[in-house]
């Protein structure tokens, strides 16, 4: 497996793993838009802007099996910017391998390129949680924070 920068030919890919991660998150009770990923990533890939990034984590037969989708943004009370991930998603049958820890060390590096003084992940409490945190502590990252949902 390897990691790139979304090209626009993985575009179908990316919207279907992009249904993936919706089913599985706190958001599966909200309708999903291919409309909106597509034209997401297409305005990603189409641009030159450093203010977004979609790793993908592609596997020995050039199937997509994982993305990592990230922006910057300034923190509320400084000049510096912070860098956050949006989605990240890797396959079932992809995961456990040093790739996963890899694709947040592409973030981090993109991150550090484009200025960035703080990264942010989070993660989907369903998900394992205690692997997530083993994976984000070896990617050098501690927790912070917790993040609540609530319905309006």
């Amino acid at each position: 497996m390897y990691l790139k920068l979304l090209e626009t030919k993985d575009i179908p890919r990316l919207v279907d793993l992009c249904y993936n991660f919706h089913q599985a998150s706190p958001y599966n009770n909200r309708d999903f838009s291919v409309e909106k990923v597509t034209t997401l990533a297409k305005s990603i890939t189409a641009s030159n802007k450093q203010d977004f990034i979609i790793i993908t984590l592609v596997d020995d037969n050039d199937l997509t099996q994982g993305f990592l989708i990230g922006i910057t943004s300034e923190i509320p009370f400084s000049e510096e910017k912070v860098a956050m991930e949006l989605a990240w998603w890797v396959e079932p049958q992809a995961r456990g391998t040093r790739k996963s820890v890899e694709m947040v060390f592409a973030f981090k590096e993109w991150a550090k390129r484009v200025g960035c003084k703080v990264v942010q992940m989070s993660m989907i409490e369903n998900t394992g949680t205690d692997k997530i945190d083993k994976l984000y502590i070896k990617a050098g990252l501690q927790r912070a924070e917790v993040n609540y949902i609530g319905e309006l």
